[in-house]
């Protein structure tokens, strides 16, 4: 038969057809870090996901200066941290900026701009700085209103009881007119004029125009009116509402709208932070940061926060009006409550801060899910609720703490010399009549006040005094939360100044934590990965290898898999390792007390060993990152089975699944080799019907050293052989 020349590739009318692919499951991933520490801003306590480099500084800012050590500043290691996660691979981590006890946002009145409430009470305008801290010391708002008149139907109809005023305005002039804004309503010189919020909008109906209106005209609902007279200086005039007629001719109705400049005096020079443009004075709040603290919306101002106080009148229905006689002010100070650092109460939560491995799961899924009013928890809790996280680092844990300096007593002025007085023993002559007179003296310049208090610095404390405690308590409580929920290891770091025997008695007090000892169960130091020293990233700045060594880690999972030892890979960004050079004695020492030692090698700086905190059989990290992987790829494997009939035909299917499963690994290298032992359910029909499926293992474990000896042969070559 001939094909036709016609074809049609179109669908018919009526049929739709919807083509979707299958839902591919994601892969189970450990690469995921979190970083908890100190930032120059940001939401508090709360994990935010980042993707690269540039994330972070869109959200948490620059680097912060926390105190100085010898007249060199000490920067929070956090920003860099993050910086080697992504440089050495690392694709996906989580950032959660901690603070002191004591802080608290900045404040400020906006300028040019009041609220009037429904009484006539008038308040002033508030908004924080959207993050805590001392980052937002030193800004400065600038409000500029503006006015933008509508064609109008020429008459207002007032409000009357709870009924809202109304406004028609002709068809397509309120286009530009949303809920929420405020117009000015211009009765002329011999009235008050109004200022009234846009409630909502209707549509004049055909056949229905009235006192003037046309059909398809827009009708606005007018309510907060506020009246004020336009004397030189505008006075607000609440009673003065009833002097306008219920039915009042218009002169003029104006949009009113205004920009908001954001500036920061920075080393006496001004930047721009932000500007927000054509805002509506009362919905100009969906701008801003929403009241409570959470995830950071990137739509929003990332420099501004809407106040309580000022949101609940404007929800209330209160109206935001501008007042030239408002001038900008600095209600509160921005503190990052670090003027004492007690790692404690930076890092940890205190409802959750003294439980064990056994206990701390259950309770934290009673005050995040259970409990009538859940809370929210702090520090390195905040991470427990999310699962894609294997790696976790507080790379400003291991600052030394700081104490405050109090500034240098003023030096003292010199004392004026004596007047010489003139000799009067000889005669003078008088000056020439036509010699100019001598420029007089210049006045003394006027008193300005004494000059602004010196702020009191802080500077580290002797490492001799340095109390190694407050960072082992957050140590063993990270440890302890990477134990309980069994699929994540904690990158643990040095302060910079221990050395080799100093360390070796870190290691025995963390490893010797009665509350970490082994049980049946679980062996919390499995948990546990300790490296050593720092990493040297300029000729100025020194940082923990949390970072380089966390993307590392990451890196190496996603090329080669996660049963692959993270060890003897070259760091990317060190230029020299931190402090003076580990002898090779203690380098066996540290080794042999399971800290991971970077060293430098012929391609760069390397850790020589990827060991946790435990002993055999999970000494090896790859081997406890392995049996979390497993463990995770099994808990969602096994959950298509629940509710299945457990028939000979279902086991023989969960068995094919699980020795297919089991096979490619040991294919790829996992594991030594690995069998499924299925037990059934019991043929008894009044028996729980209970399939279990046991997997046994044997994972593969790195080779760390190899002995290669050369041999001279008589000819004067080396070979490579055995021991003669």
């Amino acid at each position: 038969m001939a094909a036709s020349g016609l074809t049609f590739d179109g669908r018919l009318p009526g049929v739709v057809v919807d083509v979707t692919m299958p839902e591919r499951e994601s892969a189970i991933r450990l690469d995921v870090a979190a970083f908890v520490g100190f930032a120059e801003r940001g939401p508090l306590d709360v994990p935010v996901a980042l993707e690269d480099a540039n994330g972070y500084a869109g959200v948490f800012g620059g680097d912060l200066v926390l105190a100085s050590d010898g007249g060199r500043p000490v920067v929070a290691h956090l920003a860099a941290s993050v910086r080697a996660f992504f440089d050495n691979g690392g694709r996906r981590c989580h950032v959660v900026r901690v603070a002191g006890p004591d802080a608290q946002p900045s404040r400020w009145r906006m300028p040019g701009l009041r609220i009037v409430d429904g009484t006539g009470a008038s308040h002033e305008v508030l908004v924080d700085a959207a993050w805590y801290g001392a980052w937002s010391r030193g800004t400065q708002l600038a409000v500029s209103v503006t006015r933008r008149a509508l064609p109008h139907r020429g008459r207002y109809t007032r409000r009357a009881g709870d009924r809202p005023g109304t406004l028609a305005l002709p068809v397509g002039a309120s286009g530009i007119v949303t809920a929420g804004d405020l117009l000015e309503l211009d009765f002329g010189n011999d009235l008050p004029r109004l200022y009234g919020r846009v409630g909502g909008r209707r549509r004049v109906p055909d056949g229905e125009a009235a006192d003037g209106n046309l059909p398809g005209d827009d009708l606005l609902d007018i309510v907060g009116e506020v009246a004020w007279r336009p004397l030189p200086t505008p006075v607000f005039d609440p009673p003065a509402v009833g002097l306008v007629p219920s039915t009042a001719p218009l002169a003029a109705v104006r949009l009113v709208r205004f920009d908001l400049r954001v500036d920061q005096l920075v080393n006496g020079e001004s930047r721009l932070l932000e500007r927000l443009t054509d805002l509506g004075l009362n919905s100009w709040l969906e701008r801003l940061q929403p009241v409570m603290a959470g995830q950071p919306s990137r739509s929003r101002s990332m420099v501004l926060r809407a106040e309580r106080h000022t949101a609940d009148l404007l929800t209330a229905g209160a109206v935001m009006v501008p007042d030239t006689g408002i001038a900008a002010a600095e209600v509160l100070a921005g503190d990052d409550g670090l003027a004492e650092f007690d790692p404690r109460k930076c890092f940890l939560d205190s409802d959750v801060s003294g439980d064990t491995v056994s206990s701390l799961v259950p309770h934290i899924e009673a005050l995040l899910f259970l409990s009538p009013q859940p809370i929210a928890l702090r520090g390195i809790h905040s991470l427990a609720a999310i699962d894609e996280i294997g790696l976790i680092a507080c790379p400003d844990l291991v600052h030394r703490q700081w104490t405050p300096v109090a500034p240098p007593p003023p030096e003292e002025p010199p004392e004026p010399p004596e007047p010489v007085l003139p000799d009067w023993s000889s005669f003078h002559c008088c000056a020439a009549l036509d010699e100019e007179p001598s420029p007089p003296e210049p006045s003394a310049p006027p008193d300005l006040g004494s000059p602004p208090a010196v702020l009191t610095s802080l500077a580290l404390v002797d490492p001799a005094g340095y109390d190694r405690e407050p960072a082992l308590t957050v140590q063993r409580a990270l440890v302890t939360l990477c134990a309980a929920l069994t699929d994540r290891i904690a990158v643990l770091s040095l302060p910079a100044h221990l050395d080799a025997p100093d360390a070796l008695d870190w290691q025995r007090q963390l490893s010797e934590t009665p509350t970490l000892g082994a049980d049946a169960a679980v062996v919390p130091l499995a948990y546990a990965t300790l490296w050593h020293p720092w990493l040297q990233l300029s000729a100025q700045a020194a940082a923990p290898p949390d970072g380089a060594v966390a993307g590392m880690i990451a890196a190496r999972e996603l090329c080669r898999g996660v049963w692959v030892a993270p060890a003897a890979v070259p760091l990317r960004g060190p230029v020299a390792l931190a402090g003076p050079p580990l002898p090779e004695p203690d380098v066996k020492r540290l080794f042999d007390a399971h800290v991971n030692v970077i060293r430098q090698g012929p391609r760069g700086f390397a850790p020589i060993s990827a060991h946790t905190l435990a002993d055999d059989p999970w000494l090896q990290l790859s081997v406890r990152r392995t049996i979390s992987w497993l463990r995770k790829l099994v808990l969602r494997t096994g959950r298509r089975y629940v509710f299945e009939v457990a028939n000979d035909s279902f086991i023989a299917m969960v068995t094919r699944r699980f020795e297919s499963l089991l096979a490619r690994l040991t294919d790829a290298g996992a594991f030594h080799a690995a069998y499924v032992e299925v037990a059934g359910p019991s043929p008894d029909p009044a028996a729980d019907a209970q399939l279990v499926v046991h997997l046994h293992v044997a994972p593969t474990s790195p080779i760390e050293f190899i002995t290669v000896t050369l041999l001279r042969t008589g000819d004067g070559l080396l070979e490579i052989g055995g021991p003669s």
